[in-house]
């Protein structure tokens, strides 16, 4: 089964290959570079599974709040955070969601993201 996907990222490299490693793996991704079409989108959906944000999104809201504000909407949604900042991954409630940190590469964050039961809805 395809869980659907939306990507929330400012870096647009990132974005791309982590958004074609899912498309590889058999699954339907939706990729933003802002919070506020992100957002709409959660809004607009008629189906979403899942939302992958980065921590630290630059102008508005930071991928914490935005993770709430798309919970508010859709709290069946599962949420998974990426970041390049390792201090920033310390202080995410893990029961909002995991935490990936770029370094590890979009493959093997995808990978991890789709196994291990990250999506008790699916």
């Amino acid at each position: 089964m395809a869980i659907r996907v939306l990507l929330l990222d400012d870096d647009p490299a990132f974005r791309r290959e982590l958004e074609a490693e899912l498309r590889r793996l058999g699954h339907e991704a939706a990729s933003f570079a802002n919070w506020f079409e992100a957002l709409d989108y959660v809004e607009q959906s008629a189906s979403l599974d899942s939302m992958v944000t980065e921590l630290a999104l630059g102008d508005g809201p930071n991928g914490v709040s935005l993770a709430h504000m798309a919970l508010s909407c859709r709290p069946d949604l599962s949420i998974a955070f990426v970041t390049r900042e390792h201090s920033l991954a310390e202080h995410v409630d893990p029961l909002l969601g995991p935490v990936f940190l770029k370094d590890d590469g979009p493959a093997r964050i995808a990978q991890a993201i789709l196994g291990g039961g990250f999506y008790p809805n699916v």
